[in-house]
């Protein structure tokens, strides 16, 4: 009894010695590199982690989206864009005369929130900033499109197309010249890119009071 009692007594100190070990980073990575899958289910595990899980990882790395912190923030801004958006389309649909003044009007606020920004270096504040000044370009993105169509009506069907696509294309370039204007070397500041976007906000509000203004004398006539 006692020698049966001595090797389960020695067997639990090797385990309990075991799993002090792995409890180290250094152990538990030599382990893994050891660690060979010895089932199908385990293998298929493994291919399934290569093919879909990893790549998938790799992207979110590449594009920095690992940050939680960084996730969590934009969540006020689509949040705050989104109700303005659903807002502004649904009584510019009742109300069509009026979509290039309210057009203008909500270019002329994103204008100002980003040319405040430029001056601004408080992190609050411009953060505030930022969400209002995406709710005004991301509801007049929108609009912009329906303003279109109802401007172009009196074209062909053909023509109309061609100029809905391009409108339509024109303002997606900006996801891909948009990256480029906040490089991370102009941190925090960023004023290559708020400027920018203060330029073509203060011409979106020209271009759209001029033809609210221009468009209405027509109508005014008959």
């Amino acid at each position: 009894m006692d020698i049966k009692q001595s090797d389960k007594a020695s067997g639990e100190h090797e385990e309990f010695v075991d799993s002090e070990k792995m409890k180290s980073p250094k152990a538990q990575d030599e382990y893994a590199e050891a660690y060979v899958p010895d089932t199908e289910e385990e293998r298929k595990l493994v291919r399934k982690i290569d093919l879909y899980i990893l790549p998938t990882m790799w992207i979110m790395y590449l594009l920095s989206y690992m940050d939680r912190t960084n996730q969590y923030m934009t969540i006020p801004i689509y949040v705050c864009a989104f109700v303005v958006t659903i807002v502004v389309v649904y009584y510019m649909d009742k109300y069509p005369r009026w979509r290039g003044l309210v057009l203008g009007c909500a270019m002329g606020v994103a204008c100002l929130c980003s040319i405040i920004t430029c001056a601004v270096y408080d992190f609050k504040a411009r953060y505030t900033l930022l969400v209002i000044m995406a709710s005004g370009l991301w509801a007049s993105n929108g609009l912009s499109l329906a303003y279109a169509s109802s401007t172009f009506t009196t074209m062909t069907a053909e023509v109309r197309g061609i100029s809905l696509a391009f409108v339509n294309a024109m303002g997606n370039l900006a996801q891909i010249y948009g990256s480029y204007l906040f490089p991370s070397k102009d941190s925090p500041k960023y004023l290559m890119g708020f400027g920018v976007i203060s330029g073509l906000c203060f011409t979106g509000v020209v271009a759209y009071l001029g033809l609210f203004v221009l468009l209405k004398r027509p109508s005014a006539r008959r």
